[in-house]
C-alpha cells in the first residue's frame, strides 16, 4: 500500500467478490505499506469451485474517513476504495477439484498451488488437510513419484 494517510483514513476492510456475492472482512494496517485482512474461509465445495477447481475472486480494500478526534467512521461517510491499479484478484482453489488422481495432483504448478497427494485419503489436498502426513509415504509432493501409475491416454 502506498500513500495511505492514517491521519484521516481508517476502518479498513477487505472485500472479496465473486459474481453477485460480496464478503467483507476487517483489515488492520500493520505497517506503513501493509494492510492485513482477517482470515477468510472460502467454502471449497461451493458452486464457484465445482468443475474447474479454481475461481478468481475480485479483491478490494475499503476505507472510511475518520474524525481527527475519534478514530471511528463517520456515520454519514460512505466507504471508499483504495485504487487497485493492478486489478489484484485472489485465486481461490480446491486441490481435490483441481486434480482427481495422484499424477495430476503432483504435476500442478507448485508455485501457484499448495497441493500434494494424501495417500491415506487418496486425494489431492493441502498439507494441513492430510492426517498423519508426517508418516512415510502418506504425503507426496511434486518432487516425489506416485505409486502404481496408470496410463490414461497416449497422444
Amino acid at each position: 500500500v502506498e500513500n495511505a494517510d492514517s491521519s484521516f483514513m481508517g476502518d479498513f476492510k477487505c472485500e472479496f467478490k465473486y459474481g453477485t456475492v460480496t464478503h467483507e472482512k476487517i483489515a488492520m494496517r500493520t505497517s506503513d505499506d501493509t494492510i492485513t485482512c482477517d482470515e477468510m474461509l472460502f467454502e471449497p465445495y461451493g458452486t464457484s469451485l465445482l468443475g474447474s477447481g479454481s475461481t478468481p475472486y475480485g479483491f478490494n480494500v475499503i476505507w472510511s474517513p475518520i474524525s481527527s478526534s475519534l478514530p471511528v467512521r463517520k456515520a454519514t461517510s460512505p466507504p471508499r476504495y483504495l485504487d487497485n491499479v493492478a486489478s489484484l484478484a485472489i485465486d481461490v482453489y480446491s486441490c481435490e477439484n483441481l486434480a482427481p488422481n495422484c499424477g495430476r495432483c503432483l504435476t500442478l504448478d507448485a508455485d501457484k498451488y499448495d497441493c500434494g497427494w494424501c495417500s491415506a485419503e487418496r486425494k489431492c489436498a493441502r498439507p494441513h488437510q492430510c492426517p498423519n502426513r508426517h508418516l512415510s509415504d502418506n504425503w507426496l509432493n511434486a518432487t516425489q513419484l506416485c505409486p502404481n501409475p496408470v496410463i490414461e491416454d497416449l497422444r
